[in-house]
């Protein structure tokens, strides 16, 4: 691998830290959150941010711009997670990944859009959300249709 890096370093005129950089950018921008992470005691956007962070090491600043939102927002919700949860988040093959992509629409709510992709890319139904997303059925219900009705303001 290094000696790739080299290689492109001057092929490219690029130093070895810019390869890296960008390298670690594909990687993220390509890379799906695996849906075993969330949990009851962390809200949809805290439990993003914490992955984030602590799996991959991304400044909030990075996460920011993933997530289409501010520097200060995202350092502010990564540490109320850890008021609210110790340790690491578990992470289970469920075969249930969503990408980070879909979370920079501001129009949803974050569990909206986590909800919306479960169901459609998925195909899955309200009672296996709620059980994976560990949410009451009637809220993931009620979140879902949440999502139709802005869908349909558009």
């Amino acid at each position: 691998m290094n000696k790739l890096v080299i290689t492109i370093s001057k092929k490219y005129d690029l130093s070895q830290n810019d390869i890296l950089n960008l390298l670690k950018e594909e990687k993220i921008n390509e890379e799906n959150i695996p849906v075993s992470v969330f949990n009851s005691e962390l809200s949809t956007l805290e439990t993003i941010v914490k992955y984030l962070h602590e799996e991959y090491g991304l400044k909030f600043s990075e996460i920011g711009k993933l997530l289409n939102r501010d520097a200060r927002a995202i350092w502010n919700t990564y540490h109320k997670s850890l008021d609210k949860f110790h340790g690491k988040l578990k992470v289970v093959d469920t075969g249930y990944v969503v990408p980070v992509s879909v979370f920079t629409l501001r129009k949803f709510g974050v569990l909206e859009i986590l909800v919306h992709y479960l169901k459609d890319h998925y195909h899955l139904k309200f009672v296996n959300i709620a059980s994976i997303l560990k949410r009451n059925q009637r809220t993931v219900w009620t979140v879902y249709s949440r999502y139709k009705k802005k869908e349909q303001n558009e």
